[in-house]
């Protein structure tokens, strides 16, 4: 079989998870782009912003996958539970004062970043940003204890929660932007979207914490009020965790700098690219899938001292994900604007997006190695390593390259993303020599209890 039969069982519930979670992304896309340029260059923005945030306590929540993968392996179900317990609490903990800084500055930040915006795009980024802020406690709640069951070799329950706040999300979007006319309920625009967003969050953070608390799960939490920081086990959390977060705080800011120039060419410019990056998440639905499943299988090997065998998956997944990229690319450059007229009419804009498509068509290969192979090292608790090249590659290419190209040359949109792919490449090929050596390697846990 193309893809192994082990594998399969952990991988599917995950790519469904991924394209519930994917199309909701791009119908909440298209649903923002039906109403103005203003609107959904105005949510790509505010998303930019809200992505860098989340990731620094998503990087801690790729800590607790590693280390309960990493007890799993061992056997240690009792550690694993405590696992959980502990990087839930001290995360979400985060979260709230994360939550807290922003909403107080919120307007200093949209200042500081966005100022070269056009004065319409900022008043509706304002709006959707000082509610969908709210959401980051909630997201926390999520994106820590479905990894962590994730950790575990448990990818089905997240991948039913998944689909029912993804579906609870464009049902309520939908009604809360558009309204409802036969009984009056007027729509509100761009506030509908993030309300609607909001409440689907709460429902999920609910439904989570009601499956996570069941004993019925491998792993669970009991005891909900009695709480005390375990040091040995936040230790290696942290290892994985704090060097996770940096990179993805670091990565995202040069994502959001990147943000910046792309609104340095106008609202088109910024729609268009709000829109690629939905379609591309869409290409990336696989890639993503094996991404997730190789943290965890990589973590489990290495909790058994099995170094060989998670190095030949990590390379197996990063051959078969650029097997399944490559495919699509293919597939994608004849319909390039058959796809970006789906999203929108301006024909500005679907011109701008056709190209990208055509663009990525022919880089999509490097995704893989620049991908999926970190997320293996991280699985086996080398996140410092990947830390820093990801920060070397950012500032280097894809910021640096991006500059040049995209303003410098006047290449607008092509050449910021020439930048993108310069870093896929730079990041591949580093990552791809550690993995050869054998420094990459780490047990993070020991199996006694603490």
């Amino acid at each position: 079989m193309f893809i192994k039969r082990d594998i399969l069982v952990l991988i599917m519930p995950v790519i469904v998870e991924q394209t519930f979670l994917i199309l909701t992304g791009v119908i909440n896309t298209i649903m923002a782009s039906r109403l103005s340029k203003d609107v959904v260059s105005a949510i790509g923005m505010a998303d930019s912003l809200n992505n860098m945030l989340i990731n620094v306590f998503s990087g801690l929540a790729i800590g607790g996958t590693v280390v309960v993968a990493q007890y799993i392996g061992q056997g240690n179900k009792k550690n694993a539970n405590k696992t959980l317990k502990q990087i839930l609490y001290v995360g979400v903990g985060i979260s709230f004062l994360i939550t807290i800084l922003v909403w107080i500055f919120r307007y200093e930040i949209v200042g500081l970043l966005f100022k070269s915006a056009e004065k319409t795009v900022i008043d509706n980024l304002m709006v959707y940003l000082q509610i969908t802020v709210l959401n980051y406690p909630l997201i926390a709640i999520q994106l820590i204890t479905l990894g962590a069951l994730r950790g575990s070799g448990d990818t089905r329950t997240s991948m039913k929660i998944n689909i029912l706040v993804n579906i609870l999300n464009i049902f309520l979007s939908y009604v809360f932007i558009y309204g409802i006319k036969w009984i009056g309920f007027k729509g509100m625009g761009i506030k509908g979207a993030a309300i609607g967003l909001t409440l689907a969050r709460v429902i999920g953070a609910i439904v989570t914490l009601a499956e996570i608390t069941s004993c019925k799960n491998y792993l669970y939490l009991d005891q909900l009020t009695k709480f005390k920081l375990n040091i040995h086990i936040l230790n290696a959390v942290f290892t994985v965790g704090i060097p996770a977060s940096i990179e993805s705080l670091l990565f995202n800011s040069g994502k959001l700098l990147v943000q910046i120039l792309v609104v340095e060419l106008g609202t088109a410019a910024i729609a268009a690219d709000s829109i690629f990056n939905s379609i591309l998440s869409v290409f990336n639905i696989p890639g993503n899938a094996v991404r997730a499943v190789t943290t965890t299988l990589v973590g489990q090997h290495i909790g058994r001292k099995e170094i060989n065998e998670a190095k030949e998956y990590i390379i197996y997944s990063a051959k078969a994900t650029a097997i399944i990229l490559g495919i699509l690319g293919a597939i994608s450059y004849p319909f390039a604007k058959s796809i970006a007229s789906f999203y929108t009419s301006d024909e500005t804009v679907i011109k701008m997006i056709s190209d990208l498509i055509k663009l990525n068509s022919i880089c999509i290969l490097l995704w893989s190695p620049s991908f999926v192979i970190p997320e293996g090292l991280k699985g086996a608790g080398d996140s410092k390593y990947t830390m820093v090249i990801s920060m070397i590659s950012m500032w280097l290419f894809r910021i640096g390259v991006a500059y040049v190209f995209g303003i410098l040359l006047n290449l607008g949109l092509i050449g910021i993303w020439a930048g993108r792919y310069v870093d896929w490449l730079a990041r591949g090929v580093l990552y791809f020599l550690r993995l050869k050596g054998d420094k990459w390697n780490k047990i993070l846990v020991k199996s006694e209890e603490v």
